[in-house]
């Protein structure tokens, strides 16, 4: 789980052209797509039933996967031989982009750990709660039947005196 694209195929999207220009409107579109693979990753992932350890460090390691992936194709626009003022705000804004989304993706990372770790928490709680319920439930019928034990022996006891009185 080192790799998304091991587990989804990497984006079909190629830019026509690198070139500074054309990274405001074409990275936007590779950074979606790879964002809704990690998204849909999480979601996949998280429902195993495995341990949190395993769980986060497979997540850890398909959040470095996207985070590279962004990168590396960021790397891809380049300078030209002479920098403009426009290119230095198209590559400005495209890492502004790039950084934006990254955080974005760690932040559902945490949000999904987090949750997965409560959920499974108050699983534990909840089957933990149920088995003391049925020891209680067991304890309780176990009183029950003392407490009638002693019912019956009480209503008897007087009989049962009456009847070694006389015999005296």
């Amino acid at each position: 789980m080192a790799c998304l694209s091991g587990i989804f195929p990497a984006g079909t999207f190629a830019a026509p052209s690198y070139s500074l220009e054309t990274c405001v409107t074409n990275l936007p579109v590779f950074v979606e797509l790879r964002t809704l693979e990690f998204a849909t990753f999480l979601d996949m992932h998280f429902q195993s039933k495995d341990n949190n350890t395993s769980l986060i460090d497979g997540a850890v390691d398909a959040y470095k996967a996207y985070k590279d992936s962004i990168y590396n194709e960021l790397a891809k626009y380049q300078l030209g031989e002479t920098t403009t003022e426009q290119q230095l705000k198209s590559l400005d804004s495209c890492l502004r982009y790039a950084d934006q989304k990254i955080l974005e993706a760690k932040g559902m990372l945490i949000k999904h750990s987090a949750t997965v770790s409560r959920i499974k928490q108050q699983t534990i709680l909840l089957e933990k709660y149920q088995a003391i319920n049925t020891k209680l439930d067991s304890m309780n019928m176990l009183i029950s039947k003392i407490l009638g034990a002693f019912t019956n022996f009480k209503e008897k006891l007087p009989g049962f005196l009456k009847d070694c009185n006389k015999k005296k």
